[in-house]
């Protein structure tokens, strides 16, 4: 009797364990709803906060945003990609947002979404943070005359290999990473980069992430800023005798200087002297 006693024992326990998970899971699922639900509307709200009155006319400047969404769990990154990429259900949203309060937009006005993969190459799972915010938005593009006003950046490879020593580029928004090309776990194109560390195995290199970090323009402050995405060994700005760590969940960057050193992991860029000083 003992015997059968543990055996029924132990099959109860088991239930209760599965019945346990199946909760949990279900529960889970429902939060994480939630959350994709108020990331929906803290998104929207961001766009609304940046309509301007000119006049009696409600106008939204820029012509061109990007959205970053950045799921922490692989079960939320499904939820992202079916609430907010599917049928690009979630630049509908924004315009229908914006039409609704009245506020008028540009005819070209591109708004672009990306996704950041849970569990990323080179990125181990065990290393994502909870913590890190769910999506950033980079409001890019102010107007046509801003575009063509964006000065050109020069940026010198000091340590580690890359695609080319030196980089001259006139671009708004400039992303840095090891590899040209970042797909998704279904071999679907993600993400091209401009600055290209090799994928060779090199040790420098090798501390360089696929999606490692980026640097853009901003015209508010007529400069160059560099933020972090998320990489596995960080990035941070060397400027004479500081360091300067530059956190992923920094919104707004750390505003660049010429003659800053870059550093993707080991790897390291130098801002030449040709490019932006802001003012």
């Amino acid at each position: 009797m003992g015997i059968w006693r543990t055996v029924r024992e132990a099959e109860h326990e088991i239930r209760r364990r599965i019945k346990h998970l199946l909760t949990y899971q279900k529960r889970r699922s429902a939060d994480e709803l939630r959350s994709a639900s108020d990331v929906r509307q803290e998104i929207l709200e961001q766009f609304e906060s940046r309509v301007k009155l000119q006049g009696n006319e409600r106008i939204f400047p820029f012509k061109k945003v990007l959205v970053r969404l950045q799921p922490n769990s692989k079960s939320m990154s499904k939820i992202f990609k079916t609430s907010f990429i599917q049928n690009g259900s979630l630049q509908s949203d924004i315009i229908r947002s914006l039409v609704e309060s009245k506020a008028r937009y540009s005819d070209e006005m591109e708004i672009s979404v990306e996704i950041r993969e849970y569990s990323a190459p080179g990125r181990p799972v065990q290393e994502e943070s909870l913590d890190k915010p769910l999506f950033h938005i980079h409001f890019l593009q102010p107007d046509s005359l801003y575009r063509r006003n964006v000065p050109e950046i020069n940026l010198v490879v000091s340590l580690g290999a890359a695609e080319r020593r030196e980089y001259r580029l006139k671009k708004e928004c400039i992303l840095i990473g090891r590899s040209a090309e970042i797909e998704d776990f279904e071999g679907r194109m993600v993400r091209i980069n401009d600055v290209v560390f090799l994928d060779n195995g090199d040790e420098i290199n090798s501390t360089v992430s696929g999606v490692h970090a980026r640097i853009w323009f901003s015209f508010e402050k007529q400069g160059f800023l560099v933020l972090d995405e998320g990489s596995r060994y960080g990035t941070r700005v060397v400027r004479g005798d500081r360091s300067i760590d530059v956190p992923s969940a920094h919104d707004e960057g750390i505003l660049l200087r010429p003659g800053d050193e870059i550093y993707c992991g080991r790897a390291s860029l130098l801002l030449g002297a040709g490019s932006q000083e802001p003012v």
